[in-house]
Parts: C-alpha cells; structure tokens; sequence
C-alpha cells in the first residue's frame, strides 16, 4: 500500500467499524425478535433449509457463512427445540440430511417480519439514495453475490 491510500494506518479501523456495524445489527435483530427464541445465526440456518429442501450441513456452511462446528452445535440445539429434523444420508453415513420442521417454519414466519424491520432500522442510518450501494459494497466486501447468500 503507498502513502496516498485513504487506508494507510486504518486498516484496523475498518475492521473495527465492521465490528461495531456487526454488533449494531445482531441488537437491532435482538431487540425486534424479542421473545422468538431464535438467533441471527439460527434464521439464517433455518432460511437455508428452507430454500434448499433437504440438505447437508455442508450445504448449510456454504449458503450462510457461518463456520462448520458453530453450524453443528447450532443444529444440535435447533434439533432438541424441534425446530429441524437431521436424518442420516444413505449415500454418506457421516452426513445428515437436514429438513425444517412445521415449528421451524413457524419459527421462521414469526421471525421474518421482526428480522425485515431490524433490516431496515440498520440501513437507515444510509441515505436513501445510497441504500443500494451500501448493499452492493456489502456483497462485494463479503465476497458473495446474490446467489450465495441467505436473505430474508
């Protein structure tokens, strides 16, 4: 990086504005689902489930982001609410096949709502006429486009 880059000693700022706007959304969510007992993270696992029919958890991994244990440990507590249902794969004894439950569709309905209005008190702060670039330069930061991301 040369001296005339706009980041010259703020690489870490960027991260910790990345950081900060991570934790601003996980409590707008927070507050707009209150008494859903489901996460940011358990939504987006449910969402994926639900677009893609039966799938493996590698599926899950891949379409959400979210890392391969943190997905296992959040299915396992998912599983036990009720939310999915996890059958072993015929064609791979190590994998499961994933399917959302009628709970985990409710789940999901009464959250969708909350999780639109948390979407949008988080993208307020964003001129209006900036909104869609915001969203853009997100995807391209996150390295996704739109068909490799969960949305609502």
């Amino acid at each position: 990086m040369t001296d005339t880059s706009p980041l010259v000693g703020a690489g870490a700022d960027v991260f910790q504005l990345l950081h900060r706007a991570e934790q601003r959304a996980k409590m707008l969510f927070a507050q707009e689902t209150a008494g859903v007992d489901l996460t940011l993270r358990q939504t987006a696992i449910l969402m994926s489930i639900k677009d893609g029919g039966k799938v493996i958890q590698s599926d899950i991994v891949q379409r959400t982001g979210i890392d391969r244990s943190t997905v296992t440990e959040l299915m396992g507590r998912m599983d036990a609410k009720g939310l999915i249902a996890r059958v072993r794969n015929r064609r791979d004894a190590r994998a499961y096949l994933v399917t959302i439950t009628p709970l985990g569709e409710d789940m999901l309905a009464r959250v969708n709502s909350a999780s639109v209005r948390a979407a949008e008190n988080f993208i307020e702060a964003v001129p209006q006429a900036n909104r869609r670039q915001f969203i853009d330069n997100l995807r391209a930061a996150a390295g996704v486009n739109d068909v490799d991301i969960v949305t609502s």
